[in-house]
Order: structure tokens, then sequence, then C-alpha cells
């Protein structure tokens, strides 16, 4: 019989008291603020929700867009370009925002929703818009 090895899996343990929505809220606030300096004291599960940049890429001039975040949003388009037939522009970048910003951009723009992260090129202006603001 040959020998076993045992592996163990831990989960980070979160604490019975965090409150996610609290945690959310806290975060929207300092960013609504302006104290994006702010996050160095927050806990590590509501530093969970910071540090990541939303980006919005186009499938050529006039095709579809992808929302979608990564810390690298260049390795990212050069990864996509890859499995994509049409060149990929990126149209936009929000960067160093909680994770939970790209979840609410896509709810934004549910109706516009095509497959996955893509979204019709109707949105673009709306995309330039917020990115402006």
């Amino acid at each position: 019989m040959k020998n076993l090895i045992k592996i163990e899996i831990t989960k980070p343990k979160i604490p019975i008291d965090w409150d996610c929505d609290e945690s959310v809220k806290k975060v929207k606030q300092l960013l609504a603020n302006g104290g994006r300096e702010a996050f160095r004291n927050l806990t590590r599960y509501e530093k969970m929700l910071n540090g990541t940049n939303v980006y919005f890429i186009q499938s050529g001039k006039n095709g579809s867009i992808k929302i979608g975040e990564a810390q690298n949003t260049k390795e990212r388009l050069k990864q996509l370009q890859i499995g994509n037939p049409e060149k990929l522009y990126l149209i936009g970048i929000i960067k160093n925002v909680p994770r939970i910003m790209e979840k609410e951009i896509q709810a934004k723009f549910r109706k516009y929703h095509l497959r996955f992260e893509w979204y019709k090129a109707e949105i673009k202006e709306d995309i330039k818009a917020m990115i402006n603001e």
C-alpha cells in the first residue's frame, strides 16, 4: 500500500461579528469622501473589498464591451486579445476601487447584458461619462 499524504485545507476565519454590508457601506463612504488613504486603517476583511481596477474593453471599434476587474489591466488586455479575432481596445479604467465596484457597474448596465461580462456597445458613452465624473 502506498503512503498517503494528508493535506489539510484551511479556510480564512471571518469573525462572527463581521458585517459585510456595513463594511461595504464604510468603504463606499470613504471613497465618496475621497479618503483612499484611509483604507490603510480598515480591517483585513474590509481590505478585501479594495485594491483592483475596473476596466472597460471594446471588441473592435463598434463591438461589445467587457466590464471586468484586474490588478494589471494591460496584461489582462493581452490575455483577452489572444482568444479574440477582433482588435480589443481599452476604452477606460477606474483605478484602485473596491472589487464590489465591478459588480455594481455590471448591475447598472444589466439591461444591456449580452453574455458573461460582455455588454452592448450602446453603453460606451455612459461609461465615458462615468469615468470622467
